[in-house]
């Protein structure tokens, strides 16, 4: 979803240069250019890394990995972002991933759309169920009518689905969003 966002942002930029070119506004257009150029780079980064994940087959263990996310949506957003985690028992590598995922895409969701100032992942066990939540303090949004294009949330859903999980989300007014994901262990 991200990189697809991406790609269609630079379209839009290059549209945007070539109506201020053909109306002969050049300083304009070169200044789009130049914001062009630097979302390009980022763009072709995050297809990198989608490549680079696609490409793992054994994930580190959970906890490490959410680190290693956890501290890249950081350093990229500035935004603080705790984890809490419960030692967990011997997860299946597919159940592994799905939370590693969902944990990514749930924070690339908050870097683009959340306008959040905190954030939260808690990774824990209760009744023989994993339970992880990802939640922001940042401005809500109306999870049943999420625009067509966005496939982030739904890729979270299909995949918990896929380890006979529940995907919930919670956005209200004031509160932030919370996505909630429980897998039975």
């Amino acid at each position: 979803d991200t990189l697809s966002q991406g790609l269609v942002g630079l379209i839009l930029k290059l549209e945007a240069v070539d109506a201020h070119l053909a109306n002969a506004h050049v300083d304009k257009a070169q200044i789009i250019i130049t914001q062009t150029m630097t979302e390009a780079r980022s763009t072709l980064a995050d297809a990198r890394n989608a490549i680079g994940n696609l490409r793992e087959s054994n994930l580190e263990e959970l906890e490490d990995s959410l680190r290693l996310e956890i501290s890249r949506f950081t350093t990229a957003t500035g935004i603080p972002c705790d984890l809490q985690t419960d030692p967990t028992p011997l997860l299946a590598d597919p159940v592994k991933e799905t939370i590693v995922r969902a944990v990514t895409e749930g924070l690339t969701n908050i870097a683009h759309h959340a306008q959040a100032q905190n954030v939260s992942v808690n990774v824990r066990m209760k009744d023989k169920n994993l339970l992880v939540t990802i939640q922001d303090d940042g401005q809500s949004f109306d999870a049943d009518s999420i625009p067509s294009g966005h496939y982030g949330l739904l890729g979270i859903r299909e995949r918990v689905r896929l380890v006979n999980g529940i995907f919930e989300i919670q956005s209200s007014k004031g509160n932030g969003t919370v996505l909630k994901i429980e897998i039975p262990q």
